[in-house]
């Protein structure tokens, strides 16, 4: 048994002289980082275009509802405000 315990401790030792380069646990966390970023920010995009969903059905409905005339009255209107601060302007 004191035979396998030494010959287990010399492998022990040259694997410990094999090991990668110390640096290489570096160079896996910055590569890493930029990955774990990405899979961030898509999780953010895909809930911000699930948001814009629900704000454009909600745009359709109430679009659907409207009066086409009273739309056109409305811009009008503004439009007319517009113009009439640029006369007042120059």
């Amino acid at each position: 048994m004191k035979a396998t315990k030494q010959s287990f401790g010399a492998r022990k030792k040259e694997n410990r002289s094999k090991t990668p380069d110390p640096n290489l646990d570096d160079v896996l966390l910055e590569n890493a980082r930029p990955l774990e970023e990405n899979q961030q920010l898509r999780q953010m995009l895909e809930e911000r275009n699930a948001e814009l969903a629900i704000i454009q059905s909600v745009q359709e409905g109430l679009a659907s509802r409207l009066d086409v005339q009273a739309i056109y009255d409305l811009v009008g209107d503004k439009i007319r405000e517009i113009f009439d601060a640029m006369k007042q302007r120059y």
